[in-house]
Parts: C-alpha cells; sequence; structure tokens
C-alpha cells in the first residue's frame, strides 16, 4: 500500500509530495519522537507494537518531500553545501491510527509533527481513511479528541464529522472531557 499526492497550500511557494504506506516497525523511534512532542499522554512503544500486532489495527504514516527549489545545487556549486545526490529523502510527517471493526472505522490516534502541521498531512491521512472506509462499505467512522483542540476539530468538521457526545474527564492528566465525532458514511459532506 503506497499512495503520493502533491498537496499545493495557498501561500506555499513550493508544494508537498506526501506519500502513505503502513508503519514499519523500524520506524517506531521517529513516530514515538512525533508522539512525546504532540501529547501530554503519549501513547508508548508497546502501544504502538500491539496496534501492529491486531488484524483489524492499520496505522498508516506520512512522509513528505519538499521539491529542491535550485538551492542546494546552487550551493553545492559554491561548495557551501554537499551536492544532493538522487532523490531526496522522505521525511516521517505523521500517522494515523485505526480500526476496521464490524462495519465501523475508530480512529484512534492522528498525529502531524508540530513543524509539519497545517500543510495538509492530517488532512491526507483522513482522505485516505476515507476512501478505504467506502471501499470496505462501512456505516459509520467515530473519533474522539481533547475539548481544547479547535484546529482538529475544525478540521473534522470539515470533512463532515459530527459532534455526537461527550464524555466527562476522559484525559486523565488535566481531567479534559473528550468530545465524540461521528461521520455517516453515504450521508452529506464532502465525501
Amino acid at each position: 500500500m503506497q499512495g503520493k499526492e502533491t498537496n499545493k497550500n495557498p501561500g506555499m511557494e513550493h508544494p508537498l509530495e506526501i506519500r502513505l504506506t503502513r508503519l514499519h516497525e523500524e520506524e517506531l523511534p521517529q513516530i514515538l519522537a512525533i508522539e512525546r512532542e504532540s501529547h501530554l499522554e503519549p501513547w508508548s512503544g508497546e502501544s504502538f507494537l500491539e496496534e501492529l500486532g491486531h488484524s483489524f489495527s492499520q496505522i498508516l504514516v506520512a512522509q513528505v518531500r519538499e521539491p529542491d527549489d535550485g538551492r542546494k545545487a546552487r550551493q553545492a556549486r559554491e561548495g557551501s553545501v554537499q551536492a544532493p545526490r538522487g532523490n531526496l529523502s522522505f521525511r516521517m510527517a505523521g500517522y494515523i491510527c485505526f480500526w476496521c471493526v464490524a462495519d465501523e472505522i475508530q480512529i484512534l490516534n492522528v498525529t502531524v509533527d508540530k513543524k509539519w502541521r497545517r500543510r495538509g498531512i492530517a488532512r491526507r491521512l483522513l482522505h485516505h481513511v476515507l476512501e478505504l472506509a467506502r471501499e470496505s462499505s462501512a456505516q459509520s467512522i467515530v473519533l474522539e479528541l481533547r475539548k481544547s483542540n479547535l484546529p482538529a476539530r475544525m478540521l473534522y468538521e470539515n470533512l463532515g464529522f459530527q459532534v455526537v457526545g461527550e464524555r466527562p474527564d476522559y484525559y486523565g492528566v488535566i481531567r479534559e472531557p473528550a468530545i465524540l465525532m461521528e461521520m455517516r458514511i453515504g450521508g452529506k459532506g464532502p465525501f
């Protein structure tokens, strides 16, 4: 499974090339670094390994590569940096973990590295899961998020998710409620 897409956001000089692949165990240290930097209560390495072991669980990673705008080649000619060799390598930018259970997809974790946020990576990961939902005849997609996570909530609502409930004191460290959201497949919305 691999998908590539060029993401063009307004105001960006150079679009990102985003590649989606399944998580491989050797990529776990990169994922854990993003997880620890992003969450008050990060998942452990054991949690990710456990998810990799479930037949109903999938973890997709988003890797990005920005096109060379000529600066590196110019700098190499001038001797200030080493010349690039072949394609620039992709960098780990984010991931999504979800379950496919019966006729429902449950999104457990969507995280994007802070330096790559607001560049369409979470949207690309979610689009892929929405495509899988349609192909698998899932009836709904559900997720939960911190009540204070307004950027994520806005993204989910923009994609067609609706608030269906709240769990008080769900997140333990700061006793914050979880907002429950759901998208009915085949309903109104961009998908």
